[in-house]
């Protein structure tokens, strides 16, 4: 593991550490802007409207997120947003579950396939009417 600067708590850095490694996998590591033009925002120099609606990876069981996502852009929306709920990842202190219900790298990538962003909220408090969910 590398390194991490004294002033970042061991959990947000594996957090970090995990998001940059999520990034890499679904290649958001090239170069992207994002302005905001005279009448409308800019994505990469060009018009774009951002309509977003939510869902949470860890309430939807994973054989229909592709589903999902497809009707997601069929209604016109052009992004996802969803919490990384850490205490669902993180259940004991060391021991981490990124499998199935859990994998957001999948679900990123299968975002991105369908042409979604993600809005990325990462916790550790969320306001998803979740009270120490386990």
């Amino acid at each position: 593991m590398p390194n991490r600067p004294c002033c970042i708590p061991d959990r947000v850095f594996v957090v970090l550490l995990v998001l940059q490694f999520a990034c890499v996998v679904i290649g958001l590591t090239e170069s992207r802007s994002f302005t905001i033009g005279k009448n409308c925002f800019l994505k990469d120099g060009q018009p774009f409207r951002y309509v977003s609606g939510t869902m949470h990876y860890w309430r939807v069981p994973e054989q229909y997120w592709e589903d999902s996502f497809v009707k997601m852009r069929a209604a016109g929306l052009t992004a996802v947003d969803t919490y990384l709920i850490w205490n669902l990842h993180e259940q004991e202190p060391g021991d981490f579950y990124f499998d199935g219900n859990l994998n957001f790298t999948r679900y990123f990538q299968l975002a991105q396939k369908n042409g979604l962003l993600v809005v990325l909220r990462p916790g550790p408090f969320i306001a998803a009417e979740v009270d120490l969910v386990r």
